[in-house]
Protein backbone atom coordinates (compact mmCIF):
# COMPACT_ATOMS: atom_id res chain seq x y z
CA UNK A 1 0.00 0.00 0.00
CA UNK A 2 1.44 3.42 -1.24
CA UNK A 3 1.63 6.40 0.95
CA UNK A 4 1.28 10.29 0.04
CA UNK A 5 2.04 13.09 2.08
CA UNK A 6 1.70 16.36 0.68
CA UNK A 7 -0.26 19.77 2.06
CA UNK A 8 -3.37 18.54 0.60
CA UNK A 9 -5.21 17.50 3.78
CA UNK A 10 -2.22 15.62 5.63
CA UNK A 11 -1.64 12.11 4.66
CA UNK A 12 -3.59 9.53 2.25
CA UNK A 13 -2.79 5.69 2.10
CA UNK A 14 -4.27 4.36 -1.86
CA UNK A 15 -4.77 0.51 -2.70
CA UNK A 16 -4.01 1.51 -5.89
CA UNK A 17 -0.41 2.79 -5.63
CA UNK A 18 2.81 0.35 -5.83
CA UNK A 19 6.19 0.80 -7.71
CA UNK A 20 5.34 -0.41 -10.87
CA UNK A 21 2.79 1.66 -11.74
CA UNK A 22 2.93 4.79 -13.97
CA UNK A 23 1.09 8.31 -14.14
CA UNK A 24 0.14 10.09 -17.43
CA UNK A 25 -1.03 13.77 -17.18
CA UNK A 26 -2.43 14.34 -20.24
CA UNK A 27 -3.65 18.48 -20.39
CA UNK A 28 -5.72 19.34 -23.64
CA UNK A 29 -5.76 22.92 -23.48
CA UNK A 30 -2.86 24.81 -25.53
CA UNK A 31 -0.33 25.77 -23.29
CA UNK A 32 3.26 27.24 -23.22
CA UNK A 33 5.66 24.45 -21.29
CA UNK A 34 8.06 25.58 -18.84
CA UNK A 35 10.97 23.02 -19.45
CA UNK A 36 13.71 22.53 -16.33
CA UNK A 37 16.06 20.85 -17.87
CA UNK A 38 17.52 21.65 -21.99
CA UNK A 39 19.33 18.17 -22.97
CA UNK A 40 21.81 19.38 -25.74
CA UNK A 41 23.46 16.40 -27.98
CA UNK A 42 24.15 14.96 -31.18
CA UNK A 43 21.18 12.26 -31.20
CA UNK A 44 22.76 9.99 -34.17
CA UNK A 45 25.74 9.49 -31.11
CA UNK A 46 23.77 9.07 -27.80
CA UNK A 47 19.91 9.72 -28.01
CA UNK A 48 19.53 6.09 -27.92
CA UNK A 49 21.32 4.92 -24.54
CA UNK A 50 22.67 7.34 -22.32
CA UNK A 51 20.06 10.47 -23.32
CA UNK A 52 17.10 8.02 -23.50
CA UNK A 53 18.09 7.10 -19.91
CA UNK A 54 18.82 10.57 -18.27
CA UNK A 55 15.25 11.46 -19.69
CA UNK A 56 13.68 8.89 -18.10
CA UNK A 57 15.50 9.50 -14.96
CA UNK A 58 14.17 13.14 -14.74
CA UNK A 59 10.90 11.93 -15.58
CA UNK A 60 10.44 10.02 -12.64
CA UNK A 61 11.75 12.87 -10.76
CA UNK A 62 8.66 15.14 -11.93
CA UNK A 63 11.56 17.24 -13.57
CA UNK A 64 10.60 18.14 -17.34
CA UNK A 65 13.40 17.72 -20.08
CA UNK A 66 13.17 19.54 -23.36
CA UNK A 67 15.29 17.11 -25.65
CA UNK A 68 15.86 18.36 -29.17
CA UNK A 69 14.71 15.91 -31.90
CA UNK A 70 14.07 13.55 -29.61
CA UNK A 71 12.85 10.25 -31.09
CA UNK A 72 13.99 11.05 -34.88
CA UNK A 73 16.79 10.21 -36.65
CA UNK A 74 17.08 13.93 -37.74
CA UNK A 75 16.84 16.62 -35.34
CA UNK A 76 17.46 19.63 -37.91
CA UNK A 77 20.21 21.59 -38.27
CA UNK A 78 18.73 25.18 -37.23
CA UNK A 79 17.30 26.88 -34.05
CA UNK A 80 13.53 27.19 -34.25
CA UNK A 81 11.93 28.82 -31.72
CA UNK A 82 10.57 26.17 -29.68
CA UNK A 83 13.89 25.24 -29.24
CA UNK A 84 15.40 28.52 -28.25
CA UNK A 85 12.14 28.85 -26.12
CA UNK A 86 13.03 25.86 -24.33
CA UNK A 87 16.57 27.50 -24.02
CA UNK A 88 15.61 30.52 -22.10
CA UNK A 89 13.01 28.78 -20.21
CA UNK A 90 15.39 25.86 -18.92
CA UNK A 91 17.21 26.10 -15.24
CA UNK A 92 19.58 23.56 -16.34
CA UNK A 93 21.49 23.14 -19.52
CA UNK A 94 22.83 19.77 -19.80
CA UNK A 95 25.39 19.14 -22.57
CA UNK A 96 26.83 16.02 -24.07
CA UNK A 97 29.86 16.64 -26.05
CA UNK A 98 30.31 13.57 -27.80
CA UNK A 99 33.26 12.70 -30.34
CA UNK A 100 30.68 14.05 -33.82
CA UNK A 101 29.45 16.48 -31.79
CA UNK A 102 30.55 19.54 -33.82
CA UNK A 103 28.85 17.59 -37.32
CA UNK A 104 25.55 19.00 -35.99
CA UNK A 105 25.06 22.60 -37.01
CA UNK A 106 22.26 22.83 -34.77
CA UNK A 107 23.51 21.70 -31.94
CA UNK A 108 27.28 24.12 -31.97
CA UNK A 109 24.00 27.17 -32.53
CA UNK A 110 22.71 25.74 -29.17
CA UNK A 111 25.91 25.70 -27.41
CA UNK A 112 26.42 29.43 -28.91
CA UNK A 113 22.63 30.67 -27.45
CA UNK A 114 23.54 28.64 -24.33
CA UNK A 115 26.97 30.05 -23.76
CA UNK A 116 25.79 33.96 -24.94
CA UNK A 117 22.65 33.97 -22.25
CA UNK A 118 25.88 32.64 -19.28
CA UNK A 119 27.58 36.23 -20.58
CA UNK A 120 24.54 38.36 -20.80
CA UNK A 121 24.30 40.98 -18.86
CA UNK A 122 20.90 41.07 -18.15
CA UNK A 123 21.86 37.37 -16.10
CA UNK A 124 25.12 39.05 -13.79
CA UNK A 125 23.60 37.70 -10.84
CA UNK A 126 25.20 33.92 -10.82
CA UNK A 127 22.31 32.59 -8.32
CA UNK A 128 19.99 33.54 -11.50
CA UNK A 129 21.92 31.91 -14.25
CA UNK A 130 21.30 28.60 -15.76
CA UNK A 131 22.65 26.03 -14.36
CA UNK A 132 24.97 24.57 -17.55
CA UNK A 133 26.34 20.65 -17.04
CA UNK A 134 28.84 19.89 -19.51
CA UNK A 135 29.27 16.23 -20.15
CA UNK A 136 32.88 15.37 -21.88
CA UNK A 137 31.23 11.85 -23.06
CA UNK A 138 34.29 9.71 -24.71
CA UNK A 139 35.99 13.16 -25.31
CA UNK A 140 38.43 14.95 -23.62
CA UNK A 141 37.93 18.60 -21.99
CA UNK A 142 41.18 19.49 -23.65
CA UNK A 143 40.02 18.35 -27.13
CA UNK A 144 37.27 20.84 -26.83
CA UNK A 145 39.22 23.47 -25.46
CA UNK A 146 41.97 23.66 -27.74
CA UNK A 147 40.31 22.52 -31.11
CA UNK A 148 43.64 21.17 -32.72
CA UNK A 149 43.86 20.67 -36.45
CA UNK A 150 43.89 16.41 -36.98
CA UNK A 151 41.61 15.73 -34.08
CA UNK A 152 37.22 16.20 -33.88
CA UNK A 153 36.01 19.70 -32.56
CA UNK A 154 38.62 21.30 -35.66
CA UNK A 155 35.65 23.70 -36.84
CA UNK A 156 37.67 24.68 -39.68
CA UNK A 157 36.97 20.84 -40.82
CA UNK A 158 33.89 20.23 -39.05
CA UNK A 159 30.93 21.92 -40.81
CA UNK A 160 32.10 22.58 -44.57
CA UNK A 161 28.44 25.04 -45.31
CA UNK A 162 29.07 27.24 -42.55
CA UNK A 163 30.80 30.92 -42.84
CA UNK A 164 34.07 31.83 -41.23
CA UNK A 165 32.31 33.95 -38.57
CA UNK A 166 30.33 31.23 -37.51
CA UNK A 167 32.65 29.42 -36.95
CA UNK A 168 34.73 31.94 -35.07
CA UNK A 169 31.63 32.13 -32.44
CA UNK A 170 31.32 28.33 -32.31
CA UNK A 171 34.62 27.65 -31.36
CA UNK A 172 34.60 30.69 -28.73
CA UNK A 173 31.52 29.11 -26.98
CA UNK A 174 32.86 25.59 -27.10
CA UNK A 175 36.15 27.04 -25.25
CA UNK A 176 34.48 29.17 -22.87
CA UNK A 177 32.16 26.04 -22.06
CA UNK A 178 35.14 23.57 -21.43
CA UNK A 179 35.94 25.77 -18.84
CA UNK A 180 33.18 24.93 -16.94
CA UNK A 181 32.49 22.51 -14.28
CA UNK A 182 32.03 19.06 -15.58
CA UNK A 183 31.78 15.77 -16.00
CA UNK A 184 34.43 13.24 -17.72
CA UNK A 185 32.09 10.11 -19.58
CA UNK A 186 33.88 7.25 -20.67
CA UNK A 187 31.07 5.00 -21.72
CA UNK A 188 33.88 1.98 -21.82
CA UNK A 189 34.32 1.98 -17.96
CA UNK A 190 31.54 4.47 -16.65
CA UNK A 191 29.06 3.15 -14.24
CA UNK A 192 25.95 4.77 -16.40
CA UNK A 193 23.45 5.31 -13.19
CA UNK A 194 26.00 6.20 -10.96
CA UNK A 195 27.08 8.69 -13.49
CA UNK A 196 23.75 10.19 -14.37
CA UNK A 197 22.25 10.47 -11.41
CA UNK A 198 24.95 12.63 -10.47
CA UNK A 199 23.64 15.09 -13.29
CA UNK A 200 20.06 13.98 -12.05
CA UNK A 201 21.20 15.68 -8.11
CA UNK A 202 22.69 19.08 -9.71
CA UNK A 203 19.04 19.38 -11.46
CA UNK A 204 17.37 18.78 -8.10
CA UNK A 205 19.50 21.43 -6.41
CA UNK A 206 19.34 24.25 -9.23
CA UNK A 207 15.95 23.93 -9.31
CA UNK A 208 15.64 24.45 -5.36
CA UNK A 209 17.79 27.16 -5.88
CA UNK A 210 15.86 29.21 -8.34
CA UNK A 211 12.87 28.80 -8.19
CA UNK A 212 11.03 31.07 -5.62
CA UNK A 213 10.23 29.98 -2.32
CA UNK A 214 6.70 31.44 -2.29
CA UNK A 215 6.27 29.63 -5.78
CA UNK A 216 4.49 26.56 -5.24
CA UNK A 217 2.16 27.61 -2.24
CA UNK A 218 0.85 30.54 -4.05
CA UNK A 219 -0.34 27.98 -6.33
CA UNK A 220 -1.31 25.38 -3.91
CA UNK A 221 -3.49 27.52 -2.33
CA UNK A 222 -5.21 28.09 -5.62
CA UNK A 223 -5.85 24.58 -6.56
CA UNK A 224 -6.12 22.78 -2.95
CA UNK A 225 -9.61 21.95 -3.33
CA UNK A 226 -9.20 20.49 -6.89
CA UNK A 227 -5.78 18.91 -6.11
CA UNK A 228 -7.77 17.41 -3.40
CA UNK A 229 -10.30 15.93 -5.39
CA UNK A 230 -8.29 13.74 -7.24
CA UNK A 231 -6.80 12.38 -4.12
CA UNK A 232 -10.78 11.41 -3.29
CA UNK A 233 -11.60 9.84 -6.87
CA UNK A 234 -8.30 7.86 -6.64
CA UNK A 235 -8.98 6.26 -3.37
CA UNK A 236 -12.70 5.15 -4.97
CA UNK A 237 -10.73 3.47 -7.69
CA UNK A 238 -9.79 -0.05 -7.86
CA UNK A 239 -6.33 -0.97 -8.37
CA UNK A 240 -4.99 -0.67 -11.83
CA UNK A 241 -1.91 -0.93 -13.76
CA UNK A 242 -1.27 2.21 -14.30
CA UNK A 243 -3.43 5.86 -14.10
CA UNK A 244 -4.54 8.47 -16.47
CA UNK A 245 -5.73 12.19 -15.77
CA UNK A 246 -7.03 13.14 -18.89
CA UNK A 247 -8.39 17.31 -19.50
CA UNK A 248 -6.53 19.03 -17.03
CA UNK A 249 -7.43 22.25 -18.50
CA UNK A 250 -7.98 26.34 -17.38
CA UNK A 251 -6.17 29.47 -17.45
CA UNK A 252 -3.08 28.59 -15.89
CA UNK A 253 -3.03 24.68 -17.11
CA UNK A 254 1.17 24.05 -16.94
CA UNK A 255 0.80 25.11 -12.43
CA UNK A 256 -2.35 23.33 -12.33
CA UNK A 257 -0.87 19.77 -13.98
CA UNK A 258 2.77 20.19 -13.12
CA UNK A 259 1.26 20.44 -8.83
CA UNK A 260 -0.81 16.74 -10.00
CA UNK A 261 2.84 15.83 -10.99
CA UNK A 262 4.49 16.78 -8.00
CA UNK A 263 1.86 15.93 -5.51
CA UNK A 264 1.35 12.35 -7.10
CA UNK A 265 4.67 11.62 -9.04
CA UNK A 266 6.77 10.20 -6.02
CA UNK A 267 4.22 7.31 -5.61
CA UNK A 268 4.44 6.39 -9.03
CA UNK A 269 7.50 4.64 -10.88
CA UNK A 270 7.30 6.95 -13.40
CA UNK A 271 5.57 10.16 -14.97
CA UNK A 272 4.56 10.72 -18.78
CA UNK A 273 3.16 14.31 -19.13
CA UNK A 274 1.48 14.74 -22.53
CA UNK A 275 1.05 18.79 -23.18
CA UNK A 276 -1.27 20.07 -25.75
CA UNK A 277 -3.03 16.83 -27.08
CA UNK A 278 -6.15 17.89 -29.16
CA UNK A 279 -3.31 20.05 -30.90
CA UNK A 280 -0.83 16.99 -31.60
CA UNK A 281 -3.67 14.66 -32.15
CA UNK A 282 -4.67 16.41 -35.47
CA UNK A 283 -1.43 16.27 -36.86
CA UNK A 284 -0.80 13.72 -39.11
CA UNK A 285 0.09 10.52 -37.86
CA UNK A 286 -0.65 12.69 -33.86
CA UNK A 287 -2.48 10.08 -32.40
CA UNK A 288 0.35 7.43 -33.03
CA UNK A 289 2.72 9.14 -32.57
CA UNK A 290 1.43 10.00 -28.90
CA UNK A 291 0.84 6.72 -28.30
CA UNK A 292 4.48 6.10 -29.21
CA UNK A 293 5.60 8.73 -26.81
CA UNK A 294 3.91 7.23 -24.11
CA UNK A 295 5.35 3.49 -24.77
CA UNK A 296 8.83 5.31 -24.85
CA UNK A 297 8.24 7.13 -21.57
CA UNK A 298 7.04 4.25 -20.12
CA UNK A 299 9.73 2.28 -21.21
CA UNK A 300 11.91 4.48 -19.72
CA UNK A 301 10.50 3.91 -16.47
CA UNK A 302 11.20 0.39 -16.14
CA UNK A 303 14.45 0.84 -16.69
CA UNK A 304 14.17 3.16 -13.69
CA UNK A 305 12.72 1.58 -11.51
CA UNK A 306 14.98 1.07 -8.89
CA UNK A 307 16.58 2.56 -5.83
CA UNK A 308 19.31 4.99 -6.96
Amino acid sequence: MGKIRGNCGGSRRFSLFTPYHSLYVMPIWRECVNYDVFICHWQRDIQRNVVSVLRGMLLCKGITPFVAGYGKDDGGSALDSEIIQAIENSIVHVIFLSPDFECSKRCLEEVFYIMKIQGSPGTSDASRKPTVVPIFYDTEPSTVRYQQKGKTYYLDEAEESSTGEERKRWASALHDLSLLHGHEYDSRSTFQWEKLYDVVKIVEASAKKITPRNYWSKHEALYVKKIDEVFKELELQEKREHVFLVGVYGRETSEFSDLLVQSLGSNFCGVCKLNNIMEEACQPNGISKIVQQMLSDQGSFLKVAQPF
